[in-house]
């Protein structure tokens, strides 16, 4: 896939490669570079993706 588009979808919850691969993912949290700490997805279920 080297050099072939990627894209996630959250709301979906799959992972697009290139213009046919589709898969599904599972997202475990998020990580803040500021503050350096994993934020897990089931601690913060309301607030993790909010736009």
């Amino acid at each position: 896939m080297d050099g072939q588009p990627w894209q996630i979808d959250i709301q979906k919850q799959q992972i697009i490669l290139g213009d046919d691969l589709y898969f599904s993912i599972q997202i475990l949290g998020r990580f803040s570079y500021a503050s350096e700490t994993l934020f897990w997805a089931w601690a913060s279920v309301n607030t993790l993706f909010a736009c």
